[in-house]
């Protein structure tokens, strides 16, 4: 195993006949970032790079694709819920004004009724007065 000092020279020798090549360079673009990465490895003893970033990211994006995906999912399913549900309140609504409809007509029906059973309590007062003028007369008629 190469010791942190062989890693730096061989790091800044690597630097060197990449920057031979020219700002032009395959090789360059390449390589861009990754002269970094191998001076931080070195420094704190890691092993950091642009494919293993690469990986991770692939894998986040597939995992937020996934996430996406399932609130997707969600969203079709409670769009499909208010849909289904105001059906449910149109029907109500139209529930609602039937009804509102039917104790319309009681209210009128029950209106009608009380004036006819007010026009029958006035005929039925008159009809007692008439009667007991009536036996009156009788017992009038009766006595001479």
């Amino acid at each position: 195993m190469a010791t942190k000092e062989q890693e730096r020279k061989a790091l800044a020798q690597i630097k060197q006949i990449v920057e031979g090549l020219g700002e032009e360079s395959y090789i360059g673009f390449a390589l861009e970032g990754m002269f970094e990465d191998a001076e931080y490895n070195i420094e704190n003893d890691c092993a950091m790079s642009w494919c293993n970033r690469a990986q991770v990211a692939g894998k986040q994006v597939a995992e937020a694709q996934d996430t996406i995906q399932c609130r997707e999912n969600e969203l079709a399913d409670k769009e499909k819920e208010i849909h289904d549900l105001r059906k449910s309140v149109e029907t109500l609504v139209k529930m609602k004004d039937e009804l509102l409809e039917r104790l319309h007509e009681a209210e009128q029906t029950g209106s009608k009724i009380i004036d006819e059973r007010s026009a029958l309590s006035v005929k039925c007062a008159q009809q007692e007065d008439e009667i007991l003028h009536l036996k009156a007369r009788l017992y009038d008629l009766l006595c001479k």
